[in-house]
């Protein structure tokens, strides 16, 4: 986006850090975090524009299918329309990975409605979103998840039980060969309180790509000036 510089965010104990994405290539960059995800990586992909949402998920689906991974996506269909006209721009053949069953699209609307009626328990994720998962790993050796789970249930002004979401996600993730990109809305996370909620986010996610600060706010708690920023397991 014009006049936005996109930041790199890595939580920690000790708060949050962030180079400007052109630095972060030495490191651990976005294209090769959403190109070549680690199993069990959560990542927050915080957006306030669309095509910026839509082109990061393309990327991480397109590398996923080129790596012969499996698919699932729990998306809209308004958005999944958008991700699958910008990989079909990238040469991607979607009905084909779809026809011989590589990748998923599945509406969250029944999936929250299932997993909430279940009390939002660990066992009834497992039940709705999981399952689909399983599926999946029971054909490919890796599989790669998009999820917008989280950012409806924010849409309603959910965040408590968007954060319990996201902790499931967590959970199932243990010793899977899994990976998950979660959309998080950055006007969701208004200016009043936005630096608390932020790191909350961060501590929800193993790593976190953001278009850049909101209007207003000027730095998060940490800063590349302090110390140098690398990729981090150190979670709480």
């Amino acid at each position: 986006m014009q006049g936005q510089q996109s930041r790199w965010y890595f939580p920690t104990r000790r708060g949050l850090r962030r180079i400007p994405l052109e630095d972060a290539n030495a490191l651990s960059g976005p294209s090769a975090l959403l190109e070549h995800p680690d199993r069990g990586d959560h990542i927050a992909l915080v957006y306030r524009d669309d095509d910026f949402l839509a082109e990061s998920v393309a990327r991480f689906v397109d590398s996923g299918l080129r790596a012969r991974e499996g698919i699932v996506v729990f998306a809209t269909l308004p958005r999944w329309e958008a991700i699958r006209q910008r990989l079909a721009l990238g040469g991607v053949d979607i009905a084909s990975a779809a026809g011989r069953g590589q990748i998923t699209r599945v509406g969250v609307h029944n999936i929250l409605l299932g997993w909430m009626s279940g009390n939002c328990s660990q066992h009834a994720f497992n039940q709705e979103a999981g399952f689909l998962v399983d599926i999946q790993l029971g054909n490919y050796p890796a599989v790669r998840v998009y999820s917008e789970l989280a950012d409806m249930l924010l849409e309603k002004n959910n965040r408590v039980i968007a954060a319990i979401m996201q902790r499931s996600w967590a959970v199932y993730l243990r010793g899977k060969p899994v990976s998950v990109l979660s959309a998080w809305p950055l006007n969701r996370l208004d200016a009043e309180g936005y630096r608390t909620r932020f790191e909350s986010l961060c501590f929800m996610h193993k790593h976190v790509l953001s278009e850049g600060d909101p209007p207003g706010v000027d730095s998060l708690p940490g800063s590349a000036q302090q110390d140098p920023v690398q990729k981090t397991d150190d979670m709480p």
